[in-house]
């Protein structure tokens, strides 16, 4: 036994059945709408759509921040591939791909990630030391 009563199993079934006919309906727009929601999902700053509205100068230096922060993580899983240091830091990379890949579909809120970002950090961190190290 799961715990679900008959009632919430049909519930989930005609939620399931809804979703299913609404993207069989129209599977280009349904997909363009996940995108856009999953772009948000990284490109905003975490918790800034509430608290920063009133200021819109700060909030235009933290996306600055955040954007630089997800460049340097791109490009820090780039060179943890292409340098074959992946395996030594496949938990940091790892815990954002599971965020990435399965967290993302159901809860599309950029402070969903927040407790990822120390992670995201360590790979930005090592992107841009072997991005400056490289051109220098």
């Amino acid at each position: 036994d799961d715990g679900f009563t008959v009632k919430q199993r049909s519930l989930e079934k005609e939620i399931l059945k809804a979703t299913w006919e609404t993207f069989a309906a129209d599977p280009v727009k349904v997909t363009c709408r996940f995108l856009k929601a999953n772009f948000w999902f990284w490109a905003e700053v975490p918790g800034a759509m509430g608290m920063l509205e009133s200021k819109p100068a700060l909030h235009r230096i933290f996306l600055i921040y955040h954007g630089a922060q997800m460049i340097f993580f791109l490009v820090g899983l780039g060179f943890m591939f292409k340098l074959g240091d992946a395996p030594a830091f496949r938990f940091v990379w790892g815990t954002v791909l599971y965020l990435a890949f399965f967290n993302f579909w159901f809860m599309p809120i950029p402070r969903y990630y927040v407790p990822f970002l120390p992670l995201i950090d360590i790979v930005a961190a090592y992107g841009a030391v072997r991005l400056f190290s490289k051109t220098a």
